[in-house]
């Protein structure tokens, strides 16, 4: 077996590292499945899945391509639908694997699939984007856009996360530091540490220096994992995962999808930021850091809509609880308050912000 920097059980198998694609065949063997399908966009297919065939073929083990519509179009009913036709007019049934090759989206539509077909089958995930190796690929999180962001969903965990950061190396540099957002979230949740290795590594990062790259990867991995861990369904702590997620997922929806989730997600950290300013009294020289750091990663800041048409987008949100809004705010960087507060006081600090 390849020597990954990384492997974990919890009760998914998660391997980090340099070259771990390379463990596929072993993957397989161990899970043994009756079919296989890769289900992936154009884009993917055109780049890794001949190396994913070569392990697959080695196997004997019949499979199946299923292409997806890029980005997150295939993040709609119709096309989970047509899905699970594929798998049930190909024979493939409970004992059968699906491999989610791709982003964020590809991985969601995948795991909810994988999750409903015949009540289960089996589920590995092969994330080829940094945002979705940092965030997509873990937690068993899987959900398709229903009216808004990620509304139908499961819980469900694949059984193996290969994270190969080599991958990173073929994305365009727009895809790429669209995941750096998600990776700053993490650091903030993380702690003072964590914050100040990406402020210290910038240049190296947005150069994909490989071994930088596999540390950030596995410090936002643990990072997510040790939340998780202790509350997998979303009843409490795991909510300190959405932070900057209300605002980003109600920008998605008002620019129609057509915003980058990583893009979207750093402009929320900088407005739950400034919110947090208001109300926890986060220090407004760590709101300059956020603001900073990400600019220094090319992610943008500012609010692309005025930030009072954004919330009407809100009452999608999923983190409301019996119609009041919860935010996760930090109060300094590492430390977080879950902030539970009627509508009406949400809008007046809300219309206090200035971005």
């Amino acid at each position: 077996m390849l020597k990954a920097n990384l492997k974990i059980k919890y009760p998914v198998n998660i391997i980090v590292g340099p070259g771990s694609i390379g463990e596929l065949s072993e993957i397989l063997t161990v899970i043994n499945p009756y079919k296989i399908a890769v289900i992936m966009d154009e884009i993917v297919e055109r780049l890794w899945f001949r190396e994913l065939e070569k392990a697959i073929e080695s196997t004997g083990v019949e499979y199946q391509k299923i292409v997806l519509p890029v980005g997150e179009e295939c993040k709609k009913l119709k096309v989970a639908i047509e899905i699970w036709g594929t798998l049930l007019d190909n024979g493939f049934t409970r004992d059968s694997l699906l491999i989610g090759l791709g982003g964020g989206a590809v991985l969601d539509v995948t795991g909810f699939t994988a999750s409903t077909y015949m009540r289960g089958c089996h589920l590995v995930y092969i994330p080829t984007t940094l945002l979705s190796q940092v965030d997509a690929a873990i937690g068993g999180k899987n959900s398709i856009n229903f009216e808004g962001k990620n509304i139908i969903g499961t819980f469900y965990h694949p059984e193996y996360v290969v994270v190969d950061p080599q991958i990173l190396q073929t994305l365009p540099f727009e895809t790429f530091r669209s995941g750096l957002s998600e990776v700053v979230k993490h650091a903030i949740i993380q702690g003072e540490e964590s914050f100040k290795f990406i402020e210290d590594n910038v240049e190296e990062i947005l150069s994909r220096n490989i071994n930088v790259l596999t540390e950030i990867i596995k410090q936002s991995i643990l990072t997510k994992l040790n939340i998780i861990i202790s509350d997998y369904t979303e009843k409490g702590r795991r909510i300190l995962l959405n932070f900057g997620h209300t605002i980003a997922h109600s920008l998605e929806k008002a620019l129609d999808f057509k915003i980058s989730h990583g893009h979207a997600v750093s402009i929320g950290l900088v407005v739950e930021s400034k919110l947090a300013e208001l109300i926890t009294d986060f220090p407004s020289e760590d709101v300059e850091r956020i603001r900073d750091l990400l600019m220094k990663l090319d992610l943008p800041v500012e609010p692309l809509l005025p930030i009072e048409t954004l919330v009407k987008y809100m009452k999608y949100d999923k983190k409301f609880l019996r119609g009041r809004p919860r935010l996760p705010l930090p109060k300094r960087i590492g430390e977080f308050e879950i902030i539970s507060m009627k509508w009406e006081r949400l809008l007046k600090c809300i219309s206090e912000l200035k971005i």
